[in-house]
């Protein structure tokens, strides 16, 4: 900055010679004009040309006299030959006569120049001259000059124009608006000026210089002060005026400038070469520039600097005794000198402290000596200093500048800055440190922050350092200890370079509450090298959770240390589901592509059902408490993606010894008892990859997921093959089963399978071989394989095996009807429901929620209907749902020698009702009781059955209790066999829960040798389950048994009369045939009782029949005439009765 005063100063007193020069020859002329009259034109040129020693034209001379004072006025007055010559386009002298009479010398009152232009011309050397008039540097010296100076009067120039040639760089510069005056101002005489300086330089500069008027010499011997002010002047005019070629100077102001300078002794010689002095610098709203140190203007508001200058040959000196800088950035006082040899670099000693401003750190740029800096340095400090404030500061900077940073001890460079909240990049890939409280330093080669507080990713500064020990090839060491919640550990390690991008998303599904410590060492290099990292993470009473989760960890203690390859940790323990958790973490380091981060969690006592309610909201499917282990496989951190796949995998294993699974079979599994469960998937560039399940060694899935869009696919095979995954969109079950009940998953699933409404994928393919395939307990289909696949009008099932064969068409708009075609249907015969004298178990909400109005409709076709093994023969059935319900509008059955007809219902009028008409026609009823599942009951006969009941229930199961109707029986010619002997079998006969059994004229149970029949008629009224016989009579060769009194359906009891009127004692096998509840129940016991003792005792026996169908009490009815009978036990012999 002084530099540059110095040379401006001296480019202006170099003007000003040249300008002298010119007054005094215009001195001159008004010296000798005044003895010429204007028609003399000619000789004035001559006398004053010799007089100056240069050619002068004057294009015109005029004079006028005025009193004491005589004016004269020369018109385009030229000194000198060729284009710069200097041309006085006007000039005007008024001389006082009576004062020159007086002194006998010339007394001017005024001398005006009118635009004079002239040319400067400032030499390779330095030294100015002006261009024309053959006047050399030096020539018109101060001498000069104090004489003009030292005229009474007043000297002006007005609109002046300088052409300043400058040979050092080859340029051309106008001065234009050149205005100056010379007079007597408070006592002392003043030279004061304007003008407008070349583009590119600034706007207007002004200067005035003052002096005694007593002084007789005051630019030679002095005192002068001069002052000078410039308006936005540019860096420009000392980069051109003080700096040589290609050299910019080593310092430079611009702005709006003020300079006060006071010679005690006179002026120096004006020829541009030689300079000192002193100079008060004021300036405001510029800029300084010192590019050997800074590489860009700081810019200040104000300056105020003192400064002393010199230059010699050897080369220059600039010391600022005081100086003052105030800026956006703060205000700084300071002392500098520069010693700076003309071949050599400079000797810089600067002292200055700093009184900072907010957010001044972001621009700490501005001040570093960038210039002689190590670039990597600068570029780090460039980005690594955001925000903040430097508060106070102290800069030193001893030495020359090509020793920096002063290895040998030949300098000193020392900075110490209190920095408050600062943001600190100082790695562009690592979360930045924000509010940084602490001091920075520069030592030499060192640098050194010291951080008391601040916050990084979250985390509190405890204490930290970073430090470079070498600015211009050591790395940058960043060591500190931390402590912030769990999450703002997450977040730095999912930011960080080294594995932010294997673990981000892992850990931001995740939530770890609570205050931890973070012990961080990073050694950062500048040359492109990795980071090498050294952290230990703390946990203290840790809890990590899922936050769209009910699941937590918690409890978590233990250290986990990482690196910039991986994570280990010797075991961290925290609680699960309130069970104990182990957590161990490792790294391999073989230094192949196979090194993994291996995270193992280890789980005693997990909790399935709290697992998942936590995961699903809670189905009821898990429960109890058992083991399991997740092993975790992470890439190492510094893994090269090109030489090896950066994948997460993922395993969970469980042997499920504790933990039971309430499915149907075969998933389904009890509390106790093992069961090995397998998950494994993994997590690719792509996202996830299809999940394996395994299951005991008989069950494996795949599925695809996608963690926006969910199922995409998936496949179950049983058996113990691995499921292929099908395409997406599709969703496929196969394999190999022992056992499947169709109705126990068809109840879980209703329960539990939601509809999904078209979204996602479906059911699309089954292909399953089933061992036993049961729809509850009243069906099995053995060896059945059943294959299903779906297309856009439905699904169609193929089914082949021992029992069903054939095709079965599901569609998929519900205003389609399912259609089944089967080659063949083989039923069991059902199971007597009261074997253990109770009636079997019932399942009232099996079809309770079910509206039968939104039932499918069917047809169906059997050609070979098959009752354990025997042929019925073909089956057609045709139904559908109308706004009441469900109707099966077509019932047909044909056998060989019958046909069966009917209809039925299912209505919701609210309730359930069930409605069935059957009609049963038979010329070999032998044959079809056969078909029903009970041979050798009954031989021959022909017959007729009809049905007409209805219950308030569903079909399934059907509420006998509320069973209404009526029941029609007509069979002809036939005889009936098996007689087993006891009477307690009798009574399910009447039961009407057997009552197709028994309608079909079984009695095998009921005689030991068989009954031949002429004819068996009944007619039953049922109502609410009370089934009454209108009529119940058979007819044979051997007797003719009849039945009155009712029989209770719900409660299962008997209340009847049986009278049995026998042909002849030689036909006793007659009584087997006893057809009705109580009628029977009287033959068996005259079976008992009469038979052992012969038939012809007896001639017509009545007997009551009461009490539960399995342990009926038989009592006879006595007659006047007739003996008593003692009561019969339901076991007793009928022979010992009397």
């Amino acid at each position: 900055m002084l530099t540059l005063l110095t040379r401006t100063f001296r480019m202006v007193v170099g003007l000003l010679a040249a300008l002298l020069v010119l007054l005094a020859v215009a001195f001159a002329l008004a010296r000798l004009g005044v003895h010429y009259l204007p028609e003399y034109r000619a000789q004035v040129e001559t006398r004053l040309g010799a007089a100056v020693g240069q050619d002068i034209r004057i294009e015109g001379l005029q004079a006028h006299w005025a009193w004491r004072d005589l004016r004269l006025t020369l018109d385009g007055v030229r000194l000198g030959d060729g284009d710069d010559s200097v041309l006085l386009p006007r000039l005007e002298v008024n001389l006082d006569l009576l004062a020159s009479l007086q002194d006998r010398m010339v007394r001017l009152n005024e001398l005006v120049l009118v635009e004079p232009r002239l040319t400067v011309q400032r030499d390779s050397d330095g030294a100015f001259r002006v261009v024309g008039v053959g006047i050399e540097p030096g020539a018109a010296g101060l001498d000069e000059l104090d004489v003009l100076m030292a005229q009474p009067g007043r000297l002006r120039v007005q609109g002046g124009r300088m052409d300043l040639l400058d040979l050092v760089h080859q340029e051309r510069y106008h001065f234009a608006d050149l205005d100056a005056a010379l007079d007597d101002v408070d006592g002392q005489r003043r030279l004061a000026g304007s003008g407008r300086l070349p583009e590119g330089w600034g706007n207007r500069v002004r200067f005035a210089v003052h002096w005694p008027t007593d002084a007789e010499q005051p630019l030679t011997n002095g005192p002068v002060d001069v002052y000078a002010e410039g308006e936005d002047v540019g860096a420009r005019v000392m980069e051109r005026m003080l700096g040589r070629p290609g050299e910019p100077p080593y310092a430079a102001l611009s702005g709006s400038l003020e300079l006060w300078a006071s010679f005690g002794e006179g002026l120096p010689q004006p020829d541009g070469r030689h300079r000192q002095g002193d100079l008060l610098v004021r300036a405001r709203d510029g800029a300084a520039d010192m590019p050997y140190l800074f590489r860009e203007r700081i810019p200040f508001s104000e300056l105020d600097a003192e400064v002393a200058w010199s230059l010699n040959d050897d080369g220059w000196t600039v010391n600022v005794g005081r100086s003052r800088v105030l800026n956006d950035d703060g205000e700084v006082h300071g002392r500098v000198r520069v010693d700076k040899p003309w071949d050599g670099a400079p000797f810089l000693d600067i002292r200055a402290s700093i009184d900072g401003s907010a957010g001044n750190a972001a621009n700490t740029g501005r001040y570093l000596p960038v210039a002689i800096m190590m670039p990597a340095l600068v570029e780090w400090l460039d980005g690594g200093i955001l925000a903040g404030t430097a508060r106070n500061a102290d800069v030193v900077f001893h030495g020359r500048a090509d020793h920096f940073p002063f290895d040998n001890g030949t300098g000193r460079f020392h900075v110490r800055a209190d920095v408050a909240d600062v943001t600190l990049a100082y790695h562009p890939e690592w979360p930045e440190i924000t509010g940084l409280d602490g001091a920075l330093r520069f030592e030499g080669r060192s640098m050194a922050i010291d951080a008391t507080d601040g916050v990084i990713s979250g985390a509190r500064i405890r204490e930290a350092r970073a430090s470079i020990d070498d600015l211009q090839r050591s790395p940058l060491r960043v060591d500190g200890a931390f402590s912030g919640s769990g999450d703002a550990y997450f977040d730095f390690l999912s930011t960080m370079p080294a594995g932010g991008d294997v673990l981000a998303g892992p850990l931001g599904a995740l939530q770890l509450d609570g205050q931890h410590d973070l012990q961080l060492g990073l050694v950062i290099p500048f040359d492109g090298e990795p980071v090498t990292i050294d952290g230990t993470a703390t946990l203290n009473d840790g809890r990590l959770r899922l936050p769209d989760r009910d699941l937590a960890i918690d409890g978590l203690d233990g250290q986990v240390h990482f690196d910039q390859r991986g994570i280990r940790s010797e075991g961290v323990t925290g609680r699960f589901l309130d069970g104990p958790l182990m957590l161990g973490l490792s790294t391999d380091d073989t230094g192949t592509d196979e090194d993994r981060i291996r995270l193992a969690v280890s789980l005693d006592a997990l909790d399935a059902g709290r697992l998942e309610t936590a995961l699903t909201g809670g189905e009821g499917l898990l429960s109890g408490v058992g083991a399991a282990q997740v092993d975790v496989r992470f890439p190492v951190f510094d893994a090269d993606p090109e030489q090896q796949e950066l994948t997460v995998d993922v395993a969970i294993a469980s042997a499920m010894d504790g933990i039971g699974v309430a499915m149907p079979a075969p998933l389904g599994k009890p509390e106790t008892g093992e069961r090995p469960l397998a998950l494994s998937f993994r997590i690719g560039a792509d996202g996830l990859e299809p999940l394996q399940l395994d299951y005991g060694d008989d069950v494996n899935a795949v599925i695809a997921l996608d963690h926006e869009a969910g199922l995409q696919s998936a496949a179950l095979r049983f058996g113990g093959n691995p499921a292929a995954l099908p395409p997406s969109g599709s969703l496929r079950i196969d394999g190999l089963l022992p056992a499947l009940d169709l109705l126990a998953w068809h109840r879980w699933a209703d329960d539990r399978v939601p509809d999904n409404g078209g979204d996602g994928p479906e059911l699309d393919a089954i292909d399953l071989t089933v061992g036993s395939l049961a729809v509850g307990d009243a069906l099995q289909f053995r060896n059945q394989r059943v294959r299903g696949e779906r297309d856009v009008t439905g699904w169609l099932f193929t089914l082949a095996g021992e029992d069903l064969a054939g095709e079965l068409r599901w569609p998929q708009s519900p205003n389609l009807a399912v259609e089944a075609d089967f080659e063949l249907l083989r039923l069991p015969v059902p199971d007597e429901p009261d074997v253990d004298g109770e009636p079997a178990a019932r399942d009232d909400a099996l079809l309770a929620e079910v509206d039968p109005s939104t039932l499918p409709s069917l047809r169906a076709q059997v050609d070979r209907l098959e009752l354990d093994g025997r042929l019925l023969g073909s089956l057609q059935l045709l139904g559908g749902p109308d706004d009441d319900g469900y109707r099966l509008t077509n019932i047909l059955m044909r056998g060989e020698h019958h046909t069966l007809t009917g209809t039925a219902g299912w209505l919701r009028d609210p309730d359930h009702r069930t409605e069935l008409a059957i009609d049963v026609r038979s010329d070999d009823m032998g044959g079809l009781m056969s078909g029903l599942g009970y041979q050798d009951v009954i031989r021959g006969g022909t017959g007729r059955a009809s049905f007409d009941l209805n219950a308030r229930s569903a079909p399934v199961p059907l509420a006998l209790e509320t069973l209404s109707g009526d029941v029609s029986l007509r069979l002809r010619n036939g005889h009936l066999t098996q007689v087993e002997p006891g009477a307690g079998r009798v009574f399910g006969l009447l039961s009407v829960a057997n009552l197709p059994r028994r309608l079909v004229l079984n009695f095998g149970d009921v005689f030991d040798e068989g009954f031949a029949f002429d004819r068996i008629d009944g007619e039953f009224l049922i109502e609410d389950g009370i089934a009454t016989p209108g009529v119940l009579v058979m007819d044979g060769p051997a007797a003719r048994v009849e039945a009155t009194g009712p029989l209770d359906l719900k409660e299962r009891t008997y209340d009847q009369l049986v009278t049995v009127t026998p042909r002849a004692s030689a036909t006793l096998p007659i009584l087997g045939g006893v057809f009705g509840g109580p009628p029977g129940a009287a033959a068996m016991l005259l079976a008992q009782q009469v038979f052992s003792g012969g038939f012809d005792r007896v001639a017509q026996l009545r007997y009551r029949v009461t009490g539960p169908w399995v342990e009926p009490v038989i009592e006879p009815v006595r007659r006047a005439q007739q003996p008593a009978a003692a009561p019969l036990e339901s076991g007793a012999a009928p022979g010992n009765a009397d």
